[in-house]
């Protein structure tokens, strides 16, 4: 008669579980964004530039005086203008790499994030800010280019 031996129980043997494998995450589904405010602030606080850069030309050839506390303050509304013509523009950037995304239907070489975070970073700052513009030039324009 056969008789049957129990299995043999290997210590080392990692237990049975009920789980499962865990899901593949989906990718992310991008949206456009509208970005015509940005640009126009951004523009607007650009803008503001020319005069001050004319009216400081003509106050070092002394062609115009002014009045210290008028110095003062044209020079803090234009330290106002500049930071926040900078932050409107970083908040443009961060839009157009977005919608590069959308439009391409898929990631880029450099996340929205970095696109702006690269303007920061002292030696990066000279060269990655342009492959990022080129980057999503290359993925909206000529994608779109391409479907006309």
């Amino acid at each position: 008669m056969l008789t049957m031996e129990p299995p043999v129980l290997n210590p080392y043997e990692a237990p049975a579980t009920n789980l499962t494998e865990p899901a593949v995450p989906t990718t992310q589904q991008y949206q456009f964004r509208d970005m015509k405010a940005f640009a126009w602030v951004t523009g607007l606080c650009i803008s503001f530039h020319i005069p001050y850069a004319i009216l400081i030309t003509l106050l070092l050839k002394q062609v115009i005086t002014l009045p210290d506390e008028m110095l003062d303050l044209i020079d803090g509304l234009y330290a106002i203008a500049f930071i926040v013509g900078v932050v409107f523009y970083c908040m443009w950037k961060y839009r157009c790499a977005c919608n590069a995304r959308y439009f391409y239907g898929g990631p880029l070489r450099y996340t929205p994030g970095w696109c702006v975070g690269y303007y920061f970073i002292p030696i990066l700052m000279l060269f990655r800010p342009y492959q990022c513009m080129k980057d999503i030039f290359e993925k909206t324009y000529l994608r779109l280019a391409e479907k006309v």
